[in-house]
This record gives C-alpha cells, structure tokens and sequence, in this order.
C-alpha cells in the first residue's frame, strides 16, 4: 500500500511541477503580448484576483472550514505566484533589452558628432 501511496505521490508532484511550469509561461504570454501600461504590481494584483477567482470555488466543499481555507490558498498559490513570476521576469527582462538598445542607439547618434570634434571635452568625460 505505500509503494502505491509513494508512487501516486510522485506522480501528482510531477504534474503539479508540469502545471505550474504552464502558468509560468501564461505569465511569460502576457508580458509578451500585452506589456500592460500599468505598474508590475498592478498587473501581479490583477493575476491575484483572477487566481482569486478560479480559487472561490472550492469554498464549497463539504469539510471543515481550515480544510477549506487550506484548499483555496493552495489553489490561489498555485495559480498567483508562478503566474506573477512569469509576468514580472519577463517585463523585466524586456525593460534591460530596451535599455541596452537606447545605449546602443544613443551611441550611434553621438559617434559622428564624436568623430567630428563638435563634442566639447567635457561632454566626453560627462
């Protein structure tokens, strides 16, 4: 009986890791698709209500009211932070991309002026 209790253990891990791997890459879809022009954590308030939302259901099973709440935070979790994550590296990520290429960009618009000694000598050291 344990080695079928360990195995369906294991079993349930693997699929829960598969599961919120996915909602990971939904949060990752996000930032991708729709860069909200609200704050990171405006965005990770909204995936909290929305996890909220998938969470509420389980209210109403029939077991004690711990075991209740226990269920809703554990579903509310798993939905919330991987999402969360997801979103926020990958706007993260996004914003260092775009800061390297204004560098890049700025770079290149100021190489002519640099090449033609229009820059003053404490321009360069600035």
């Amino acid at each position: 009986m344990i080695p079928l209790v360990l195995f369906a253990l294991f079993v349930l891990t693997f699929w829960l890791s598969l599961y919120t791997y996915g909602m990971f890459c939904v949060g990752r879809w996000f930032a991708d698709r729709y860069r909200l022009r609200v704050s990171k954590q405006v965005a990770i308030l909204i995936f909290a209500a929305a996890s909220a939302v998938l969470a509420a259901p389980a209210l109403l099973v029939d077991t004690g009211f711990i075991y209740k709440l226990t269920l809703v935070f554990g579903i509310w979790l798993v939905h919330t932070q991987p999402t969360a994550v997801g979103y926020w590296s990958t706007c993260e990520k996004r914003r260092i991309e775009d800061e390297v290429r204004w560098q890049k960009t700025v770079d290149a618009w100021l190489e002519p002026l640099d090449e033609s000694g229009s820059l003053s000598e404490q321009d360069r050291d600035a």
